[in-house]
């Protein structure tokens, strides 16, 4: 009899371990569908290994794997690789009116592939990308990519005819911006003049992140020493929001594009003091507008550190302005 008693609490134990272990298993399959946890099996061809891609990770035609007849997943033709907070989600937007780029404008918009998501692998980075067809032009912009010295030798492992568009504006306004979405995201509670102040009164810190990364010409040097200047076209993002026909003719030339984007293509918002994109058929067309987060009203900022930050940038801007052999309203 004990040994009957015995047996039944054994199978009693199994049954419930049984269960749990297909709940856990329930649990796993669920966390992979929810949050894209990669998948580590190995193929009989070989080794290659197949990911799971992230729902967040979705294309903006809403086909994660297959393209219409006719049209494939590329990997991009031209990346935009900086700088943040000078204004390339409203160029993303613009360059997308032009029916020749097929550009990544799904959530989110910044792959970040080649700092953050590098493991992934190129076929990874490939399904990222928007359907194209022939001499479509596909595009991608995470502007992070300029601030980290590997970037450039993996873009040009991908494709060392790749072209690169990187935007500058001045370098103070570019600051204030930077300090602006720290103190909207969080990051933040100081007020500007305490975030980059030095040491003596009205003095500067250069090592100041939103200082530091407004010094162009650090950043740039890597790109100019890895890929030819051709390759490269810097775009200006304060004319951007003042003429941005004119700057976005210049990058359809760079892109060896036709001038689709025309006047007619934008409209002026005079609450926002920028441009917004027209949208739709000549019948039924509506006005594309950057978000809440973008165009935020600069605060007063103390004269003295105004000054003493523009006398800190003076001389990188000169030496950028050398380096791209182009000169900014700064």
């Amino acid at each position: 009899m004990e040994f009957l008693r015995q047996r039944t609490v054994s199978c009693r134990q199994a049954g419930v371990l049984l269960v749990l272990t297909s709940c856990l298993l329930a649990l796993i399959t669920v966390n992979q569908r929810m949050f894209g946890t990669t998948s580590q099996q190995e193929s009989a061809s070989g080794g290659a290994r197949e990911i799971v891609v992230n729902p967040i990770y979705a294309t903006s035609d809403g086909e994660r794997r297959r393209c219409a007849a006719g049209k494939s997943r590329l990997l991009p033709q031209c990346v935009i690789v900086g700088f943040p907070k000078c204004g390339t989600f409203a160029l993303l937007k613009m360059l997308d009116l032009h029916p020749d780029v097929m550009a990544r404008i799904a959530h989110p918009f910044e792959v970040n592939f080649f700092n953050s998501h590098w493991r992934r692998g190129l076929d990874w980075y490939r399904r990222m990308m928007r359907c194209s067809s022939p001499g479509q032009v596909s595009l991608e912009k995470s502007p992070s990519y300029v601030y980290d010295g590997d970037v450039p030798a993996r873009i040009k492992a991908m494709n060392d005819s790749v072209r690169l568009l990187i935007m500058v504006k001045d370098p103070f306004v570019r600051t204030v911006s930077s300090y602006l979405q720290d103190v909207s995201r969080g990051r933040s509670t100081k007020t500007f003049e305490e975030t980059v102040a030095g040491n003596n009164s009205g003095g500067v810190n250069p090592d100041s992140l939103n200082v530091r990364q407004s010094l162009y010409y650090n950043y740039l040097l890597p790109w100019y020493a890895t890929f030819r200047s051709e390759q490269i076209h810097i775009v200006d993002g304060d004319r951007l929001v003042t003429d941005p026909v004119s700057e976005v003719r210049q990058i359809e030339t760079f892109l060896r594009l036709a001038h689709k984007i025309t006047e007619d293509s934008l409209v002026y918002n005079e609450a926002k003091g920028f441009y917004c994109m027209k949208k739709g058929s000549a019948n039924q067309t509506k006005h594309v507008c950057m978000g809440e987060g973008k165009g935020r009203p600069h605060p007063d900022v103390d004269f003295v550190i105004e000054k003493n930050l523009k006398t800190l940038f003076w001389p990188y801007n000169e030496k950028l302005y050398k380096l791209v052999g182009r000169r900014f309203n700064w």
